[in-house]
């Protein structure tokens, strides 16, 4: 019996689908059936392979990429009434491939004409490894980087040791905590924290860290032993330009030495972050080959969020996603997925969604993300203790997407661009929807 499952919470026997399919066979545009192709539907266990990747990598999981080959797009898909393919995933794929506009489709109008098909409701699932906190210690910081998007919240009290405490041991639950900031590595308490939540379950911990109190092996001998994973800001290959970036001088001298310390001790906890601006973009890849100098270590790259620092001084910080675009280019094909991207929408990265690793915002099989940040208590997203169950809502509910997104083949997948970005520019918006994964 073939299975199709719902949003991990029904079953339904596809053959019964068919059975009780409504009596009229329909075109529907290709381009409302996107989100079908990333959607999680495929491989064992259910729900770990999306079609647009097979699409893109043709890789033979499962002989999908086969299977799409030798499709019958004369045959109809069925469609469930939020436009989900329920049966059908390998023609779709075709015509999406051949570029076609529309497919023939049986669809369902309401989910009570699907009810005779059910096989189980009510499915659960357990999350593994995906539940994150953020646990913003605080606001105080040893660079002044020009892209700081907390930058206006350094009034803001940062949290005590005990309350901390109190938060790692109400989540002790969860898979991973990341200690953020501002710089959580300059408090007089900061090794102390990393043993109490070492000591309050087998959790992971992360950190996201400019680097620099690493500089001092004992201190990266010993904060090392409690860290998972460790993500250390290098923002140029040119000490100038980094320091000029942080703010404040000899900054990049002492981040590059605690990066070497961290890779003698373990080179696999540790990865880096370089942050987009008008002072390093024009040399991106130059930064990139000089990281991998140092170990190969995989980088993260970030747009910035124009909030803080990078608000107040938008002009001369944040750059256009066009001016910047053969720089990107180069860099994906000279570091591919080495690269994390961050921020960047998906038209700034076509056609090399494949080549490099692009951070999720939409996929919920990602991170389950929490947090706390006490400059946001009690403004209506974060509670009156400045905590949040549900950090990834707020963080894509910063960005925004133009009405011409809409015919992108990327539209369900990227999350668009920075809302302030988006208000910025307005009419002179430089977002140009993919039509075809052949442009």
């Amino acid at each position: 019996m073939q299975v199709y499952q719902y949003n991990k919470n029904k079953q339904y026997d596809v053959q019964k689908l068919w059975e009780i399919k409504p009596s009229k066979v329909q075109q529907i545009s290709i381009s409302s059936l996107m989100k079908s192709l990333y959607s999680n539907c495929w491989g064992e266990p259910p729900g770990n392979i999306r079609p647009i990747d097979v699409i893109y990598s043709r890789y033979p999981e499962g002989s999908h990429w086969e299977r799409i080959k030798r499709a019958n797009l004369s045959f109809p898909i069925i469609i469930c009434p939020d436009n989900h393919v329920a049966d059908g995933y390998h023609r779709l794929c075709k015509a999406f491939i051949c570029n076609y506009k529309t497919i023939s489709a049986y669809q369902f109008q309401e989910w009570e004409e699907m009810e005779k098909a059910i096989i189980r409701e009510n499915l659960t699932k357990k999350r593994i490894g995906n539940m994150l906190f953020d646990l913003k210690v605080g606001y105080a910081c040893n660079n002044d980087c020009i892209h700081c998007v907390v930058a206006d919240k350094r009034k803001t009290r940062d949290l005590t040791t005990q309350e901390i405490k109190n938060i790692i041991t109400h989540h002790s639950g969860l898979d991973k905590i990341c200690f953020t900031g501002g710089e959580a590595t300059i408090r007089k308490d900061f090794i102390e924290l990393l043993e109490f939540a070492r000591s309050k379950g087998a959790h992971q911990i992360y950190l996201q860290t400019n680097g620099r109190q690493f500089c001092d092996n004992a201190f990266a001998q010993k904060a090392s032993t409690y860290l998972d994973s460790i993500l250390v800001a290098i923002h140029s290959y040119d000490s100038d330009i980094h320091d000029s970036i942080t703010g404040k001088k000899g900054s990049f001298h002492e981040t590059i030495q605690g990066v070497k310390n961290l890779i003698r001790i373990n080179q696999a906890q540790t990865s880096t972050q370089t942050v987009l601006s008008k002072k390093n973009c024009t040399n991106l890849i130059e930064t990139f080959n000089f990281i991998q100098t140092i170990a190969p270590l995989t980088m993260n790259l970030t747009f910035p969020h124009p909030n803080g620092n990078a608000w107040t001084d938008f002009e001369n910080v944040v750059p256009q996603y066009k001016s910047i675009k053969d720089e990107l280019y180069r860099c994906y094909l000279k570091h591919g997925k080495k690269l994390y991207l961050d921020a960047i929408p998906h038209c700034y990265i076509h056609p090399y969604v494949n080549w490099v690793n692009i951070h999720q915002r939409y996929d919920h099989n990602s991170e389950d993300i929490s947090g706390v940040d006490l400059a946001n208590a009690g403004n209506g997203k974060f509670n009156t203790d400045g905590l949040t169950q549900n950090y990834q809502s707020i963080i894509l509910s910063d960005y925004r997407k133009a009405d011409t997104c809409k015919e992108c083949i990327y539209f369900y997948e990227c999350p668009g661009v920075w809302k302030e970005y988006f208000e910025k520019y307005n009419d002179a918006l430089d977002i140009n929807p993919v039509t075809s994964m052949n442009k």
